[in-house]
């Protein structure tokens, strides 16, 4: 007998949710909400259909086509739409300055090469346009400004987890010119990078280095966008997940994590890990603000678990300054950005 079977023209189709929620212990607590989903093989030539959605403190849907040049190629095109709101605190030498709503409406396309789960290259372009609404302070930005820009971006991952990695390394670069031939209201140039890379594991115990690093060519004017976020797990954590913005950034952090139960401590075969971290960084408003003495200390401890949705913290964080918060986030790796 022999069996002769037909593969479906469409899916597989895929959701993921997680949730973040996290108190600063001082009355102020936020909350999101994020999902994906993700439309595979929705054309012959294997073409995807990405939306990414989050819900709550900031609202954010993203939605891309991922096509393949042909079936099995690893060259690629892309399309993207967009929509962000959020609010951003801008701090000049750690003083919080104001405070703006800001609205992000964007459209783009791009082309690239797949390595395969390695990572990926892909050049584009994306056209624009924000909104900021001034909630206090001064008058740091612009109301209306075209943030539009080609961009060359790569990168690279060969971690053996997203939630708790224990060798390998991911590397993610990024070099953006704001063209006013695209209608952007100033004529810059952006640079971004971001490594994290596990040096040590033994007997169920890692450790882990972390550097992230965002730099504007053009400063100190308001129709420049503050597009680097700190805050939130590792990232300064006694603050609320990107609480502050500024138009440069730089981070290190250091990170440690045990294995509880690789030989059986509990009689779960759920994985299970205690760690801490210790951050140092800021973000700048004006390139000669950059300076070590200007840097904010931090740390945090953490439980963690490797989940059937994702990984999950519960961590407490504390930053020079006194700045604490209790955060709770299951489904989002720790070192993934926005």
């Amino acid at each position: 007998m022999s069996l002769e079977t037909k593969e479906k023209a469409w899916g597989p189709d895929y959701l993921d949710l997680g949730f973040t929620l996290e108190d600063s212990l001082d009355g102020r607590a936020s909350y999101n909400l994020n999902g994906v989903i993700r439309a595979t093989n929705i054309n012959p030539l294997g073409g995807e259909w990405r939306t990414e959605l989050t819900l709550g403190d900031k609202t954010r849907v993203t939605s891309e086509l991922y096509q393949p040049i042909d079936y099995g190629s690893d060259w690629f095109a892309s399309a993207i739409v967009g929509f962000i709101r959020e609010d951003r605190a801008l701090y000049e030498e750690g003083t919080l300055t104001s405070t703006y709503s800001t609205e992000t409406r964007e459209y783009g396309f791009d082309a690239g090469y797949s390595l395969d789960t390695r990572g990926e290259f892909r050049i584009g372009f994306r056209q624009a346009d924000i909104k900021n609404n001034k909630l206090l302070g001064a008058d740091s930005l612009s109301t209306k400004v075209d943030d539009s820009r080609y961009f060359a971006r790569a990168g690279f991952d060969t971690l053996d987890s997203l939630g708790f990695p224990t060798k390998g390394i991911r590397v993610l670069g990024e070099y953006s010119i704001y063209d006013a031939k695209l209608g952007a209201t100033r004529q810059y140039d952006g640079v971004t990078l971001d490594i994290l890379y596990p040096f040590y594991h033994n007997n169920g115990a890692t450790l882990v280095g972390q550097g992230y690093f965002g730099y504007l060519f053009e400063t100190a004017v308001t129709d420049v966008t503050p597009r680097y976020s700190l805050g939130g797990f590792t990232r300064l954590s006694g603050y609320s997940p990107n609480e502050i913005s500024g138009r440069h950034a730089g981070l290190l952090s250091f990170m440690g994590y045990q294995r509880l139960n690789e030989h059986a401590v509990f009689p779960i075969d759920q994985p299970l890990f205690v760690g801490f971290s210790l951050e140092a960084g800021n973000v700048f408003q004006d390139r000669d603000e950059i300076r070590w003495g200007n840097t904010l200390s931090g740390g945090s401890l953490f439980i963690g678990a490797d989940t059937a949705v994702g990984p999950g913290y519960l961590s407490f964080g504390r930053t020079e300054g006194g700045r604490q918060s209790v955060t709770l986030s299951v489904g989002r790796p720790f070192a993934e950005r926005d």
